[in-house]
């Protein structure tokens, strides 16, 4: 369950980081755009990106359940809906730098779709970190 954890983790951190180092590099270059994008991206990533940190620390010392189906079954489903929610906020971010329009404009159209997907990630999410491990 740690590795699962750990790799979630991962995905989240190493994920935000990119997108924070995009709009960094295109604060750099121009307009500001970057800054109604940064103001649009942080509620879309803060909560889900916290959860994760939080309970990947506060369960380091879990006792591990190796080879439980169904918590591979929950991790897989975490997974998919993390890499799902992040795909779009990364379309949705990249999507600001591609077009000549402004930025509330381009990214209001995401916000029901965001909602939506961050409440089933959250929840596989939940699913997932709050699954009872037990020792084989």
């Amino acid at each position: 369950m740690l590795r699962y954890r750990n790799s979630l983790a991962l995905l989240w951190l190493s994920w935000s980081g990119v997108l924070v180092l995009f709009l960094v590099w295109r604060l750099m270059q121009q307009d500001g755009a970057v800054a109604a994008t940064i103001g649009w991206l942080s509620p879309h990533l803060a909560p889900t990106l916290s959860l994760v940190c939080t309970v990947v620390i506060a369960t380091k010392a879990s006792p591990e359940a190796e080879g439980d189906p169904a918590l591979r079954g929950a991790f897989l489903r975490a997974l998919i809906a993390s890499l799902v929610y992040l795909l779009v906020i990364t379309a949705a971010t990249v999507s600001v730098s591609l077009t000549l329009g402004g930025a509330e404009t381009i990214l209001k159209p995401y916000n029901a779709v965001l909602g939506l997907l961050q409440g089933a990630t959250a929840a596989t999410l939940g699913v997932f970190f709050a699954k009872t491990p037990t020792k084989s």
